[in-house]
């Protein structure tokens, strides 16, 4: 059975339309530039492409000399089911490190940690 989620890429392509509340994929592109330097712009729009499919970003047609898509966060994302799909692939991407946060500041005793980081893989 396959599990859907979001990838690490995904998740920081979302963080960048966040940040520039729209954008192109160029723009969205150049902003990735300083931690993907390797990747290429057709990664991006493929990642974007997926992201509307999945109902997460919307994206406007406009002609600026030629066709090109605007892409933004999902007005209708915080509303729904997939917020929660949203916070839950968040928080397995950066599941190691926020292990070791919790375990080096709070009181959760390690076995309870460990059940809570189980749960989310279900």
């Amino acid at each position: 059975m396959k599990k859907s989620g979001l990838g690490p890429l995904e998740i920081k392509i979302l963080s960048v339309l966040s940040e520039l509340k729209e954008a192109t994929v160029k723009q969205v592109y150049n902003s990735l530039q300083k931690d993907y330097r390797n990747i290429a712009i057709t990664t991006v729009a493929t990642v974007l492409d997926r992201l509307f499919k999945k109902g997460l970003v919307e994206r406007t047609l406009v002609y600026d000399g030629k066709p090109s898509y605007v892409y933004r966060v999902s007005s209708s994302i915080s509303k729904n089911e997939k917020t929660m799909s949203l916070i839950i692939d968040f928080l397995k991407a950066f599941k190691e490190p926020m292990k070791f946060y919790f375990a080096s500041n709070s009181d959760i005793p390690p076995d309870e940690l460990e059940n809570i980081f189980k749960a989310l893989e279900e």
